[in-house]
């Protein structure tokens, strides 16, 4: 695969920033993000690689209507997905 075409939740900071940073980087891959924050070291990652190497979709993982919205903007952005990453976690209780 070339150049893999990729969704991350919560890429904004930590673990998920730095997974899209090795994606970009070690693998010429193509990701776009859904993130509930937007900091200047996402920005800056944005501005080093370019919108046609990584995008940013503001929301929350815990809506549905958010989650549509990334894929689509993936899709249109990159022509397709190969693969997804779920490292985004809701904040609401699971279970009891």
């Amino acid at each position: 695969m070339a150049s893999p075409r990729i969704i991350l939740t919560g890429g904004s900071k930590g673990l998920g920033l730095a997974i899209i940073r090795i994606l970009l980087e070690k693998h010429n891959a193509r990701v776009a993000t859904l993130s509930r924050s937007y900091p200047d070291e996402l920005k800056s990652v944005v501005e080093k690689y370019g919108p046609e190497r990584v995008i940013v979709v503001q929301g929350d993982v815990g809506k549905s209507e958010d989650n549509v919205k990334v894929v689509k903007a993936a899709v249109d952005a990159f022509g397709g997905l190969d693969s997804l990453i779920l490292n985004a976690a809701t904040l609401d209780p699971v279970g009891k």
